[in-house]
């Protein structure tokens, strides 16, 4: 199954392969993201507009937090 909310992609396949095992649908499952950036202009764009971290860190729920890697 392949899942594409954008952003909440993982959760989202988390939130269903755990409600699939509850529901005795599967025995087990597997959820897992991957982010890839291929277009250079797709990663100067986020990077013009402040999203990217100019440190190369994500730092979530964190006060220093700067952006995401």
């Amino acid at each position: 199954m392949t899942i594409d909310t954008a952003c909440s992609s993982s959760i989202v396949a988390i939130h269903t392969a755990c409600r699939s095992l509850v529901n005795g649908d599967f025995t087990a499952a597997i959820a897992g993201e991957v982010n890839i950036m291929s277009s250079p202009d797709m990663f100067t764009g986020l990077d013009h507009g402040r999203f990217l971290s100019p440190t190369g860190q994500c730092k979530s729920f964190d006060a220093s937090a700067d952006g995401y890697s």
